[in-house]
């Protein structure tokens, strides 16, 4: 266990220790720093927002009087850690195997790109995933009733469900499904009881709280999948089946294997009953035309977990019965494990150290299919590392070269970098909450003037309306006409002199450029 749990320590390390000072992962920008740093004042929010792990990162700096920064940063390798104790835990208890061939199961699954992904930035995800493989295994241990009493197997069972369930929607969701069967596959009165308080706190929290599933949308459940007046969906079902065969299209072969060749009445039904439900749910796009509301993509990343540890399982079946290596030569057993076992270390190490931009994986390879939910790397958050610092010192000259009633305009993806570094109370807004976003990636001529004249037209109009003539004309006349508005871009060349909103630069750097907008915006 100890060494299983410094190889998931070391592989979350190395992309930190590479990126440092920066942070990877999306997520991690644009969600837990600013939340983390601004707990004191948002934590009744964070309340109904599945926040055990964030309080838990946060209790620990306060705690011990430590960096927030590096409270979390330590707790992102301390997390795949114990991942990774807890895939060792099944493979060696639920699977039934010995301890060195539970260490190569455990090393081929933390090596899978997909559970190096949800490590990247969906920490929330991970822990819950963490409580949720220690349920299997009470669930294992329940069902062996000589070793442990039942008051406290089931009092063991409901403490872990809890952390589950307030840890994250998604797992625990999950949690509640598979906890429902086993407890009418192994007949559990005190099982189904937990789950029934479960599901009522869920349908409790969904009709009270929520605020971004379909349930806040006053909307029928089955209208706000099937209306095509409801459909959102980001990415299409050629682009979640590319996702799926660049993940896992190579362990298909050695995953059906495992599959067939383990009986339901095993404890390998403890893999194979969450296995079935990601499964589900990774494709709904199948049948449900408004399949964004049920995330198959997140789901995909979960399954390939289980799927990892059936495939694995199959793969070394195949070994021992299909070439009879076992008991003729050990050696080649042993070899042929270990080439295995090599590439998938290589390429999941490629995945965690390589620049980003590099074209090396399956992935990778169809980036227009999959860059929806999978980076080209790890060492990435919401910019390339190497322009992290150029972004913090653009804000730092916005925060010593504005007022601050200073509205900044820039992209959604960066809201995680204002939050923490821009001064209060200047106010970021999105980009593309006024122009489409085809255009705002457009590179050509044609389609940075189609921006500019977008985001002119609808910004005027959103900052605009809401003022009346006596709110212009007792502004100070200083050199800004109200409201001063800054533009925020990316990329090493300024839009040009020809375009009148987007002419005057007032700063430029090796990446990012920003623009007054003020001369402009509300203009008489």
């Amino acid at each position: 266990m100890l060494i299983a749990f410094g190889i998931g320590c070391l592989i979350r390390l190395v992309p930190l220790a590479i990126s440092y000072p920066y942070p990877v992962g999306y997520d991690t920008i644009n969600y837990y720093l600013p939340n983390l740093y601004h707990f004191d004042s948002n934590w009744v929010n964070l309340v109904t927002e599945f926040p055990t792990y964030i309080a838990t990162v946060y209790l620990f700096s306060l705690v011990f009087s430590a960096d927030v920064y590096h409270s979390f940063l330590a707790s992102n390798v301390l997390l795949y850690g114990f991942f990774s104790v807890t895939i060792y835990l099944l493979s060696n208890k639920i699977l039934n195997q010995p301890l060195k061939v539970s260490l190569a199961f455990t090393v081929f699954v933390v090596f899978q790109l997909g559970a190096l992904r949800i490590s990247w930035d969906l920490f929330r995800d991970l822990f819950s995933l963490i409580m949720f493989n220690l349920f299997l295994l009470l669930i294992y241990y329940v069902d062996k009733k000589s070793s442990w009493n039942h008051f406290i197997s089931i009092l063991a069972i409901f403490s872990v469900s809890i952390l589950t369930v307030f840890s994250d929607r998604m797992i625990g969701m999950l949690l509640i499904f598979v906890s429902f069967a086993f407890s009418l596959i192994y007949k559990q009165k005190y099982l189904f009881a937990i789950n029934a308080l479960f599901t009522f706190s869920f349908l409790f929290y969904f009709l009270t709280f929520d605020r971004i599933t379909f349930f806040s949308a006053n909307v029928n459940f089955l209208e706000m999948l099937l209306n095509p007046l409801y459909e959102r969906n980001t990415f299409s079902g050629l682009d979640i089946s590319v996702l799926f065969l660049s993940l896992y299209g190579v362990l298909v072969p050695f995953f059906a294997y495992g599959f067939l060749k383990t009986k339901l009445k095993d404890s390998v039904l403890i893999i194979k009953v969450p296995l079935l439900f990601t499964l589900f749910l990774s494709f709904t796009w199948v049948f449900v035309p408004n399949y964004g509301y049920l995330v198959p993509e997140r789901w995909l990343l979960i399954l390939g977990i289980y799927m990892s540890l059936i495939a694995i399982h199959g793969f070394f079946l195949i070994v021992d019965s299909s070439l009879g290596l076992k008991k003729k030569n050990k050696k080649a057993r042993k070899g042929i494990v270990f080439l295995f076992l090599l590439l998938f270390v290589a390429y999941g190490s490629l995945f965690a150290t390589m620049p980003y931009g590099v074209t090396f994986s399956l992935p990778s390879l169809f980036q227009e299919s999959t860059g929806f939910i999978f980076p080209l790397s790890m060492l990435f958050n919401s910019l390339d590392i190497k322009d992290n610092l150029d972004m913090v010192r653009s804000i730092d000259w916005i925060n010593s070269n504005t007022a601050k009633d200073f509205t900044i305009v820039g992209t959604k993806h960066w809201r995680g970098w204002f939050s923490l570094f821009l001064d209060q109370p200047r106010k970021y807004i999105f980009t593309e909450s006024f122009v489409n976003p085809d255009n705002v990636v457009s590179s050509d001529e044609k389609g940075r003037l189609n921006f500019s004249y977008s985001l002119e037209r609808n910004l005027t109009s959103y900052l605009c309306s809401a003022l009346s003539s006596d709110n212009i004309n007792s502004y100070p006349q200083t050199r800004h006409t109200y409201p001063p508005v800054y533009f925020i871009d990316y990329g090493d060349k300024a839009y040009g002199d020809d375009d009148s909103f987007l002419s005057k630069v007032e700063y430029k750097s090796k990446k990012f450029v920003i623009y007054d907008l003020s001369g402009h915006v509300c203009n008489s």
